[in-house]
C-alpha cells in the first residue's frame, strides 16, 4: 500500500469540499464519495496515479464500481475460505465489505425543464453530468435551447420531451469545450440560447500537497465581450460574431493552506483574478 498516492486522495477529499462549488458543476459530494471508495484497496493493491490528469488512475475508479457489482457472488466464497483460515481471503472479503458504504458515481440520464412556450418555439434547460471514468473527466453541460419547429423538443402535458437524436447529442457536446459543444448542439433548427459547462480537475502538485482547480465556461449573449481568466488555458476557441453569444471562462482553485499565499501571490503574477480557497486535511 502506498502512503503517497492516499495521503493525496485523502487531500483531494478536503480540496473538494473547500472548492465551494455550485450546481454549475457535477456533485463534489458524490465524487469525494467514490474517492474514499477508490482508497479501499483490495489486499496487496497499490494505488496508481493518472500521469495526464493527476487524478487516481483510471483503473482505480473502474475498480471501485466493479468490486461493488462483484461483491454479493464474491463475499460467499471467500467467507467460507476466511473461515478455513485464509488470511488474503478474510482481507479481500473485508474490503469488498467497507465498499458497501460507497455510492460509487454513475451515469444519469439528462435532466429537461421547460423555460418558456412561445409561438417562435419551444425553449428548455437541459443539463447532463458526465463522469468519465476511463479518463477520468468530471463535467456538467447545462444547455438553454429553443427549438422552432418543435422536432426535438416537444410538450407532453406540462413535461418538456426531447428527442433521442437530441438527448444523444447533448452527452457528446458533455465531452468538448463550451463552443465545440454549442456548435454540435446548433443542428436540425435547434438553436443554444446559453450555455454552461463545469469541469473539475486536473489535478496538480503544490509544495504542501496536491492543487486541485475547476473550471466555468458560460455561453451567453448577456456579456459584453469575451472573458477568459485560466493560467491553463490563456487562449480557448471564441463562438462565431455571427451567434450572438460571448464566452465567459474562469477557473477557481483549491490548495494545501500552507500554500494559499504563495499561489495567490503566482496567480498576481500571471494577472490572474482566479478565486483560491486553502485546505486542511482532517487528522
Amino acid at each position: 500500500m502506498n502512503l503517497v498516492e492516499l495521503r493525496r486522495c485523502r487531500q483531494l477529499v478536503a480540496a473538494l469540499g473547500a472548492l465551494r462549488l455550485n450546481h454549475a458543476y457535477p456533485p463534489a459530494a458524490a465524487l469525494a464519495e467514490h474517492l474514499r471508495g477508490v482508497m479501499t484497496l483490495p489486499p496487496g493493491a497499490r494505488l496508481r496515479r493518472c500521469p495526464t490528469t493527476g487524478w487516481p488512475h483510471p483503473d482505480e475508479w473502474l475498480r471501485v464500481r466493479a468490486d461493488r457489482e462483484l461483491a454479493p457472488s464474491l463475499l460467499p466464497r471467500l467467507d467460507v475460505l476466511a473461515a478455513a483460515g485464509d488470511r488474503r481471503s478474510a482481507e479481500r472479503a473485508a474490503a469488498l465489505r467497507a465498499l458497501d458504504a460507497v455510492s460509487p458515481l454513475k451515469d444519469e440520464p439528462p435532466e429537461l425543464a421547460l423555460v418558456d412556450d412561445a409561438p417562435e418555439g419551444l425553449t428548455a434547460q437541459l443539463s447532463v453530468t458526465l463522469y468519465d471514468l476511463s479518463a477520468p473527466r468530471f463535467v456538467r453541460l447545462v444547455a438553454r435551447l429553443i427549438d422552432p419547429a418543435r422536432r426535438h423538443l416537444r410538450l407532453d402535458g406540462p413535461v418538456v420531451r426531447a428527442s433521442d437524436a437530441l438527448k444523444a447529442r447533448l452527452t457528446a457536446a458533455a465531452e468538448r469545450g463550451a463552443v465545440g459543444a454549442a456548435r454540435l448542439l446548433n443542428a436540425d433548427g435547434v438553436r443554444v440560447v446559453e450555455l454552461g459547462l463545469g469541469a473539475i480537475g486536473p489535478v496538480t502538485e503544490g509544495d504542501h500537497g496536491v492543487k486541485l482547480s475547476a473550471c466555468l465556461s458560460r455561453l451567453t449573449a448577456d456579456l459584453p465581450q469575451h472573458h477568459i481568466d485560466d493560467p491553463l488555458a490563456p487562449e480557448l476557441p471564441v463562438p462565431d460574431a455571427s451567434d450572438g453569444l460571448r464566452l465567459s471562462h474562469q477557473r477557481k482553485w483549491a490548495v494545501a493552506a500552507e500554500d494559499l499565499a504563495a499561489h495567490r501571490a503566482e496567480l498576481t503574477r500571471k494577472r490572474s483574478k482566479n478565486l483560491s480557497y486553502g485546505y486542511t486535511v482532517p487528522e
